[in-house]
């Protein structure tokens, strides 16, 4: 009953917020990084396209805030969001708009439209590589950073994560690879995927019994750093390791046949997943 109750609240919430897209073309194939994605030393707040675009207010809403690098009289100091757009929404949530080149609106704009046209993307802002527009949702309320995905359209967005290259560490730093380690021995193991795409959820469980589920939906602030929500609270140094790995969970494997099923869920729920046998000495 809670799980179904828990699932009917969630579409709830995403049927009154629902965005539209802040480009036309809606598909994850127009993304440079994903929300949640390892940027520097920190988790990436946005997500990023790479190609130019017309920009479009994906709710009505209240303008809050233009900075506009272009202009002698914006005010501003030079910004790390480059030129950028925030307008204020019902719900208590804010939409960012960040690197862009042109902003059609002016000092008199008090408020936008739905679909409204109010920029072009650019490269305006701080970022480096071939990133370009940027679009964030704040819950003020809340002191979150939600993913957008969450809250737009995800017709075209079915996209089952791969796993592969997973690996369990030791607490003295051995590193075993799990498609091909037979036999362990018992005691506590981190596991980790290669980050080669972004799930929206993982979820681990050993033996039928679930250990870790870890959600890229929101991010969170907990004694000064951005977290995501699993059993605790991860920050970006605890969910991204050298050598291009992303982490599953911590797990206690004990003595005898042990089988670890490892599954990875898209935004729209579509899932992978892949067993392993593990003897445990």
């Amino acid at each position: 009953m809670k799980k179904i109750l828990k699932y009917f609240l969630f579409f709830i919430s995403t049927i009154c917020f629902a965005f539209e897209w802040p480009v036309n073309e809606n598909t994850l194939k127009n993304l440079y990084i994903s929300f949640a994605q390892k940027r520097g030393e920190s988790f990436v707040q946005s997500i990023v396209f790479t190609e130019s675009n017309d920009v479009y207010s994906c709710e009505a809403g209240k303008v809050l805030v233009c900075i506009n690098n272009n202009t002698s009289d914006s005010g501003w100091f030079d910004s790390p969001l480059g030129n950028a757009i925030i307008l204020s929404h019902t719900g208590n949530l804010l939409s960012i708009y960040s690197n862009l080149d042109k902003i059609f609106l002016t000092k008199e704009d008090k408020s936008v439209q739905v679909s409204e046209k109010i920029a072009t993307s650019g490269f305006s802002g701080w970022q480096e590589g071939l990133s370009s527009f940027e679009f964030s949702i704040a819950d003020t309320k809340n002191q979150t950073i939600i993913n957008p995905l969450v809250l737009m359209n995800k017709e075209n967005l079915n996209n089952p994560v791969i796993i592969k290259n997973v690996v369990a560490i030791n607490k003295k730093g051995n590193v075993y690879d799990l498609s091909t380690q037979k036999y362990l021995s018992a005691g506590t193991y981190m596991l980790y995927r290669e980050n080669s795409s972004m799930p929206f959820k993982t979820q681990v469980s050993v033996n039928g019994a679930a250990v870790e589920t870890v959600s890229y939906d929101i991010l969170s602030q907990i004694n000064k750093q951005l977290t995501v929500q699993g059993k605790k609270n991860y920050n970006v140094d605890s969910i991204y390791v050298k050598d291009n790995r992303q982490f599953l969970a911590e797990v206690v494997l004990s003595r005898g046949k042990n089988t670890i099923i490892i599954t990875t869920f898209d935004i729209n729920g579509n899932e992978r997943n892949v067993r392993f046998f593990v003897d445990v000495n």
